[in-house]
C-alpha cells in the first residue's frame, strides 16, 4: 500500500483508527488459540494494521518535530536567562 494513499485515508479519521484496535486484538486472540482466520479477514486485518502503523508513525514524527522546536525554544530561553544574569551581576558590581 502506498504510504501517501494511507495517510490520505487516515486524514481526520482518528476515531476510525481507534475502532480498528478491537478487531486486531480479536485476530491476535484467534491466532494465540490456534484458530484459523479466514483469508479475507486476514487481508483486512493486515491492511488495518498497516494503516495503524502509518498513522502512529505520522504521530511520532509530529511529536518529534514538536520536541525539536521545544528544544530550540528552551535553548533560546536559557541563553536569554544567561544574558540577563550577566547584566544583573554587572548592575550589582560583580
Amino acid at each position: 500500500m502506498d504510504v501517501n494513499n494511507s495517510l490520505n485515508l487516515l486524514d481526520g479519521k482518528e476515531k476510525k483508527i481507534q475502532a480498528l484496535l478491537p478487531p486486531l486484538y480479536n485476530a491476535i486472540l484467534h491466532m494465540q488459540q490456534g484458530k484459523p482466520i479466514d483469508p479475507t479477514v486476514r487481508e483486512e486485518m493486515k491492511m488495518e494494521a498497516n494503516l495503524l502503523i502509518v498513522y502512529y508513525n505520522s504521530k511520532k514524527e509530529k511529536f518529534s518535530y514538536s520536541m525539536d522546536k521545544l528544544q530550540v525554544k528552551l535553548k533560546e530561553i536559557e541563553a536569554t536567562i544567561s544574558i540577563v544574569q550577566d547584566i544583573q551581576q554587572k548592575l550589582d558590581g560583580k
